[in-house]
């Protein structure tokens, strides 16, 4: 059951829980009780609280390496949410996530009779690169939305000056509708999403 790894996260504090072993990263899931089409923006921002301390303690994904396939590695965000870094066969790799430009959310379109249950989380990178978070099965399509949508407001928030009183526009959407954590990572045009092109008072 759940109760080792609760142990274990409180007593691995911080982020060597799955990096160096000590604790079992768990296989990332929906939370129970998080609806991925929410509209509420409180509940939105408890949504994303628990997805950030998910990650902070490390999951298990499945990241599409060019040339090599699909890989299980370990995904985990620093304290300071400004940090993914992955980690598979001893091998580490970290990406800043300043560097990610947008979060696209995608169903794979297959040819009949395919296991149509596959799903990409794709964070557009700068110098066009991709890193492409491959989900499959019954859940495959509220996973991606959860990802994609709570990193997307990771971002909306990292972009923001701290303190910032107009955060509620991230889950808000462009315009005040699309409210719902799955919205939020689907595709934008590329201009809306910078953040420095925002209007602080005419959003609507």
């Amino acid at each position: 059951g759940p109760e080792p790894a609760l142990t274990q996260a409180s007593r691995a504090s911080g982020s060597c829980a799955s990096l160096h072993g000590c604790g079992v990263p768990q296989v990332f899931t929906v939370p129970p009780g998080v609806n991925v089409e929410e509209h509420d923006a409180e509940r939105t921002r408890l949504a994303v609280q628990k997805f950030a301390d998910m990650m902070i303690f490390g999951v298990r994904l499945r990241l599409a390496v060019e040339g090599v396939g699909v890989l299980l590695v370990t995904a985990a965000l620093d304290r300071r949410l400004s940090t993914l870094t992955f980690s598979s066969n001893g091998i580490r790799k970290k990406l800043p996530l300043r560097l990610v430009r947008g979060v696209v959310v995608e169903r794979q379109e297959f040819c009949p009779g395919e296991d149509d249950h596959l799903w990409h989380v794709c964070l557009e990178l700068e110098g066009d690169q991709l890193c492409t978070f491959v989900f499959d099965g019954p859940e495959a399509s509220r996973e991606a939305s959860y990802l994609g949508g709570c990193l997307h407001v990771l971002l909306l928030e990292a972009a923001a000056p701290d303190g910032c009183p107009r955060e509620e526009e991230g889950y808000a959407g462009k315009g005040g509708n699309g409210t719902d954590i799955a919205s939020l990572a689907t595709r934008t045009p590329p201009e809306e999403q910078d953040p420095m092109n925002e209007t602080p008072n005419s959003t609507r």
